[in-house]
């Protein structure tokens, strides 16, 4: 499958095709992994944000195809993280995706777990805390975007 950016092609911005074919492999791992994501919960930790062009459509593609039981309980974009043990609300983090809105437009109030937070990266504490959201989170399926992010977000595994 080919894609590209507006105007050349088809828009994987729009139609997602590049998120469906990272979903594929999404899938295939965890069947690897004898979970079963139409049955079985599980859960993910990602970098790009709802807003991005292959992060967003991949929350929508993971909400669409295992609903509830993909549990996504961490992310980080260039705007900030989120982290929630219990996982992210998808409501919310469905709303960010239409809106085109980073991670930490994330509502707050949508938070259930215990020691949840959003934060924006526009301190230097917080950009020190961004990348160590994916520590705090129970073994799962990451899922990286970009490079770039991914380096940032994980650089203290």
């Amino acid at each position: 499958m080919l894609s590209s950016k507006p105007g050349a092609g088809i828009n994987h911005k729009e139609y997602g095709v590049t998120s469906e074919v990272l979903n594929v492999f999404v899938d295939n791992m965890l069947r690897f992994l004898k979970i079963d994501p139409r049955t079985q919960k599980f859960t993910i930790k990602m970098t790009g944000g709802p807003d991005g062009d292959v992060a967003g459509n991949e929350l929508k593609i993971l909400h669409r195809e295992y609903g509830e039981n993909a549990r996504v309980v961490a992310i980080g974009d260039g705007t900030g993280a989120a982290y929630d043990s219990n996982g992210l609300d998808w409501i919310e983090l469905l709303r960010l995706f239409k809106a085109n809105l980073g991670i930490s437009e994330f509502n707050k109030t949508r938070l259930h777990g215990k020691d949840a937070f959003v934060i924006k990266a526009d301190t230097p504490e917080n950009i020190k805390i961004r990348p160590m959201t994916s520590q705090k989170t129970v073994p799962g399926l990451v899922v990286t975007s970009t490079p770039i992010r991914k380096s940032r977000f994980f650089q203290n595994i």
